[in-house]
């Protein structure tokens, strides 16, 4: 027996003849068959679109072939959809998933006359994409460096279509920011991030840079011998925490420094003035150094 696919629709007529390996008068006998639908298939790759938790999903399901388009029924007889979608009739799959992971199921299509088709199935639900900057605030006049990190969807990443980046920092062509910035400021820069599935997405991170550190602090207020005194050294700039000291000359005996919050206070024991330099260091190692007075009468 001979086994051959329909490769063409039709109608065909055609005759057999009958013969026994005993002898006797061939018999024959007119057939036909009638080719009138095409093999139903289900069309596409095994693997869906990634769908992202917690947002909608849209993907529909095709097939060629039985009794035509628009007499297909789709149903799941196997496995499951992620948690939060479903398998409409006409193929479409639609919904919210709920949770991350890889589902499998197996669809079958069957047409008006009852042909059926099967295909195995998977969908992954991954978190959604995001992405931040692993340096904090940027200072102007001072070194930066950042990387871009991704996160969601499949690990393996890439960052393209890099813009509004600070004045005085670039973008290596990779995942880096680097570079001196000029100009203080909150910068929103827009990143595409592309997963190792090749979803994409246009995200925005924040990156700050700061006025450069200065003491804004330029005149002290007298004090008087033997009464408190309290003053605040003040800052314009700089990334916090501060650092305070005092790098030349000295204060009113009596009177001291907080290191961490620039408050001189005290009582002075004697009269005079007294001149003095104080340093604050901040955070990312700028440094600014003013020269102040304090006078005691």
């Amino acid at each position: 027996m001979h086994v051959r696919t329909p490769q063409q629709l039709g109608t065909y007529d055609f005759w057999l003849e009958f013969s026994s390996i005993y002898g006797g008068a061939p018999a024959q006998r007119e057939f036909q068959i009638v080719v009138d639908s095409v093999k139903l298939t289900v069309q596409g790759e095994g693997v869906l679109n990634d769908a992202f938790k917690g947002s909608a999903y849209s993907d529909t399901l095709s097939a060629t072939g039985g009794s035509g388009p628009g007499t297909y029924t789709w149903s799941v007889i196997d496995g499951a959809l992620p948690a939060g979608l479903t398998l409409a009739g006409n193929g479409a799959i639609t919904g919210t998933p709920t949770t991350s992971g890889t589902a499998s199921f197996t669809a079958q299509v069957k047409d008006a006359n009852g042909k059926t088709d099967l295909k195995h199935l998977t969908v992954k639900v991954v978190d959604p994409l995001a992405l931040k900057v692993s340096a904090g605030v940027a200072e102007v006049g001072r070194p930066y460096t950042a990387t871009l990190q991704g996160s969601g969807g499949a690990s393996g990443y890439k960052y393209t279509s890099v813009a509004g980046v600070p004045t005085g920092l670039t973008f290596d062509g990779s995942q880096t920011i680097q570079g001196t910035p000029t100009a203080s400021g909150a910068a929103h820069v827009t990143v595409t991030l592309t997963d190792a599935d090749g979803n994409a997405a246009t995200l925005t991170v924040v990156v700050n840079v700061v006025p450069k550190l200065t003491v804004s602090t330029t005149h002290l207020l007298s004090a008087t011998a033997g009464r408190t005194y309290s003053a605040r050294l003040r800052t314009i700039g700089g990334v916090r925490p501060f650092s305070w000291r005092i790098s030349r000359g000295v204060l009113p005996r009596g009177i001291r420094l907080a290191t961490t919050t620039g408050r001189l206070s005290g009582h002075a024991r004697r009269a005079g003035m007294f001149r003095f330099r104080v340093t604050v260091t901040d955070a990312l190692g700028a440094r600014f150094t003013r020269s102040l007075a304090i006078s005691v009468g």
